[in-house]
């Protein structure tokens, strides 16, 4: 089986912007479970808004699970992770700017 990565954009962007529905057909076909999470209100996102979208969205927190992030997704992740507790392993994360 494969990895469950979920993909969170950021400001002002959506799932079907930039490298991210490429990003997403990649992984599914290297047989990945791959979620495109919509952050709410992305052009005047509130922090608690955010963050309950990924409390709400991430399933399961485990080895399997992946991260990879953009622009203000990749500092919601951060916060997400960080109020957990205890944190509980998970596969990794990529941030990019």
């Amino acid at each position: 089986m494969g990895k469950q990565v979920y993909i969170i954009h950021g400001y002002g962007a959506s799932p079907s912007n930039h490298w991210f529905p490429w990003l997403k057909e990649k992984l599914i076909a290297d047989n990945h479970q791959v979620s495109v999470l919509h952050m709410p209100n992305s052009s005047d996102p509130k922090k608690e808004e955010w963050l309950k979208t990924l409390a709400n969205k991430i399933k399961n927190l485990d080895n399997n699970a992946y991260f990879v992030a953009h622009s203000l997704g990749s500092i919601t992740l951060l916060n997400y992770l960080e109020q957990l507790d205890p944190l509980l392993g998970f596969g990794g994360f990529i941030l990019v700017s």
